[in-house]
């Protein structure tokens, strides 16, 4: 298992209070033919009491290799602003780097 975590938080007071705020997670678990990969990223910007930004999304990914070259896979994808997919199949890489 792999990955990294990142976080921010910032309070700022200037004729009124900002505050700033992101979550970064990219995690990544490997084990044989599996991958498991989670990727999000979230963030909130507010000043004067008036959110100004506000969004983020999440990515989750699952690879089983077949045979060395031929892949299955699954994703899905969501973010704040509702909307979202999901897909799968089958792949082959035609070079391998």
């Amino acid at each position: 298992m792999a990955g990294k975590f990142a976080a921010t938080a910032q309070l700022i007071e200037n004729k009124g209070l900002s505050i700033f705020a992101d979550f970064n997670p990219h995690i990544q678990f490997k084990k044989n033919r599996h991958i498991i990969l989670l990727i999000g990223q979230w963030e909130y910007l507010s000043a004067l009491s008036n959110t100004v930004n506000h969004g983020g999304y999440a990515h989750l990914r699952y690879n089983y290799r077949l045979k060395p070259l031929l892949k299955w896979e699954v994703l899905a994808n969501s973010n704040t602003t509702g909307s979202g997919i999901c897909l799968g199949g089958i792949w082959q890489e035609l070079v391998r780097g």
